[in-house]
């Protein structure tokens, strides 16, 4: 599968704010997740970094670790 390139990881964490937990609904802002990442071939390109990473918000409420595809398909 193809995906979406980016920038930096500041770029990953402004598409995440405003998007909900899958978890419990909480509303991403600043402050209230984490950017989670780990090497993942099936992941996206973060040019800043030079690899291939999956991407992950981490709910600072509930804990869940919400995969940015679930994130982007909701």
């Amino acid at each position: 599968m193809k995906r979406e390139k980016f920038k930096s990881l500041d770029e990953i964490v402004l598409k995440i704010v405003g998007k909900r937990c899958v978890n419990c609904g909480e509303e991403f802002q600043i402050g209230n997740f984490e950017l989670g990442f780990y090497e993942h071939e099936d992941g996206w390109f973060v040019e800043s970094i030079g690899k291939t990473l999956w991407l992950y918000a981490r709910c600072l409420n509930c804990d869940y670790q919400n995969a940015l595809w679930k994130l982007e398909n909701r």
